[in-house]
């Protein structure tokens, strides 16, 4: 699992072949592990406690997000995210600016505007908490931040392996 999700957060673009591919080889790996070949892929990673690849590369994308704002990330990543400032107050005010893209590649599916999509997502009793570890905690729980609906992303009901 750990070479799975070794630096995750910055090949969090995979194209759909290739994150099809490593999850049909988590899958593989779990029945091997498990011992087990007539279970679905979503049975394995229930009797195992485990999430799809997919999902876990959010996590750590929220997660690399939220040191990166509170000033745990390297220097240089700081101006990844940057703050929405607005003139009025609204009820969120912790949101993210979205950048702009030109292209998918290094546009939409860039950490910049992929993190502050999740960010926004998130409710803010979640964002506003200040201990880094009970925000993991908090964030593993919010399984809403990675319900879908598009039909063209791996963690869609629409989609099974």
């Amino acid at each position: 699992m750990s070479n799975f999700i070794y630096c995750s957060v910055f090949y969090n673009n995979l194209n759909s072949t290739n994150d099809r591919k490593m999850e049909k080889l988590n899958k593989r790996a779990l029945r091997l592990v498990c011992n087990n070949y007539t279970c679905t892929y979503t049975e394995l990673l229930e009797n195992t406690g485990k999430l799809m690849l997919y999902v876990y590369r959010k996590f750590h994308l929220v997660e690399h997000v939220y040191k990166t704002l509170n000033g745990f990330a390297l220097p240089v990543e700081s101006h990844f995210f940057e703050k929405q400032n607005a003139p009025y107050n609204f009820r969120d005010d912790y949101k993210l600016k979205q950048p702009k893209f030109k292209t998918i590649m290094y546009g939409y599916k860039s950490l910049a505007y992929q993190g502050a999509i999740l960010w926004n997502n998130l409710p803010n009793n979640i964002k506003n908490v200040e201990d880094f570890s009970q925000f993991k905690t908090l964030i593993r729980k919010c399984l809403n931040l990675i319900e879908c609906h598009c039909g063209t992303c791996l963690i869609c009901p629409k989609n099974n392996l």
